[in-house]
């Protein structure tokens, strides 16, 4: 009886650590996407920015393929 409580409460853990790890790659996910807005509103309003907003595309595009390889460090 004891075990089978201690096999819940750890399932229940795993659910939230998953749970929590989905939250965050979402809040993740959406501040790379205003990153990417903002990057290219500014390129087109400022055109001598381009490549930094070029660059900062780049970035992110790269940070988010490392979130979806599951590289990047989330806590």
């Amino acid at each position: 009886m004891e075990r089978m409580v201690a096999v819940r409460s750890s399932f229940q853990a795993g659910i939230h650590n998953v749970d929590t790890y989905r939250r965050q790659k979402l809040l993740f996910s959406i501040s790379i996407s205003i990153i990417l807005i903002i990057a290219v509103i500014a390129a087109a309003r400022y055109p001598e920015l381009i490549f930094d907003c070029a660059f900062l595309c780049v970035y992110c595009a790269g940070l988010y393929t490392d979130m979806v390889m599951g590289y990047a460090a989330l806590p």
